[in-house]
């Protein structure tokens, strides 16, 4: 454990100054990342270019380089999405090997039907990220068999929008990064994890990790508030300054099915696919609360799949579409 922790891991740290607050979060970040490459086999690293991926890149890549090996680093996006841009420029910044997957319309388009069957979910946030997760977790098996991933890190560092707009209360914020982190295996890590072991390929979570989640969930609340100018997660941001150029390590957040171009490429495809009246018309005959066109494309997906599934006793929703 980091000498800089004064208190057990999991109590409040209401009176610890900001500043090792931040020291602690970036040991134990940095030790999570550590124990997470210790592998038979050689540890690539998911990168998006955003704050999250890069860091655990970071990391990896500065403990790889110690023993004189370079990272594998493996994105994906339409050609010059924003997260393909931003993870080349991180790449770079590392010197990591760098691999990307590109995005295309037609091929996106027809996977759709292995994906929703291989996450079992129909939530359109889900499957707008699965998606290209699906052709990155192909690129990445052709090179490694373990992958680092950033995962975690918005439900435990509050760095969803949504956070801060509905839960602006310190308490009430704690409340909600609690009830999303106790389903993200119905979210996110299913989908991860789904996707990945679809292509035989092991995804690890070092922001998951024991420590940092003890750590993370005993921060107070307050320090995980948006900046003075909207800027999401702060605390992590500052706790690794000087680790990733300032145009990356305080680029904002953008979801993954955003910033890879997959919402671009499959929101108004199925939109131009279904009539008007037929959501409703879905919405009634099925009880389920299908909140887009996009949604309920995946949800036929879905049911051609699992037809026998009840999606109420099995589907976890993100809070917004």
């Amino acid at each position: 454990m980091a000498d800089a922790v004064p208190q057990r891991l999991g109590q409040v740290l209401d009176d610890i100054p900001v500043e090792v607050a931040e020291k602690t979060t970036r040991e134990v970040l940095i030790d999570s990342v550590r124990r997470h490459l210790m592998a038979d086999v050689e540890v690539g690293v998911f990168l998006s270019g955003g704050l999250d991926s890069s860091l655990v890149a970071a990391v990896a890549a500065a403990e790889y380089a110690k023993d004189g090996k370079t990272l594998k680093t493996f994105s994906v996006g339409t050609a010059d999405s924003p997260d393909l841009l931003a993870a080349r420029e991180a790449a770079a910044f590392l010197g990591t090997e760098h691999h990307e997957a590109i995005l295309r319309s037609d091929e996106a388009i027809g996977v759709l039907d292995e994906v929703v069957a291989s996450v079992e979910s129909f939530d359109a946030s889900l499957i707008r990220s699965s998606v290209p997760n699906w052709f990155l977790s192909e690129l990445a098996s052709r090179h490694v068999k373990t992958v680092l991933t950033g995962e975690g890190a918005d439900e435990l560092f509050a760095g969803y929008d949504y956070y801060h707009r509905d839960h602006a209360d310190p308490e009430a914020l704690d409340r909600e990064l609690e009830r999303t982190l106790s389903e993200l295996h119905g979210l996110n890590l299913q989908r991860c994890d789904r996707v990945t072991m679809a292509h035989s390929l092991e995804a690890r979570v070092p922001f998951l990790d024991a420590d940092v989640i003890g750590h993370a969930m005993s921060l107070p609340p307050e320090l995980k508030g948006l900046e003075p100018d909207g800027m999401e997660k702060g605390h992590l941001r500052r706790a690794f300054a000087g680790w990733l150029p300032e145009s990356l390590l305080w680029r904002r957040k953008v979801q993954f099915g955003t910033g890879s171009g997959a919402q671009d490429v499959l929101a108004p495809h199925f939109d131009g696919l279904i009539a008007d009246g037929e959501l409703a018309a879905e919405r009634r005959e099925s009880g389920v609360d299908l909140r887009s066109n996009e949604e309920l494309a995946y949800y036929r997906a879905f049911r051609r799949a699992l037809p026998s599934v009840r999606p109420e006793a099995v589907i976890t929703r993100f809070a917004t579409a």
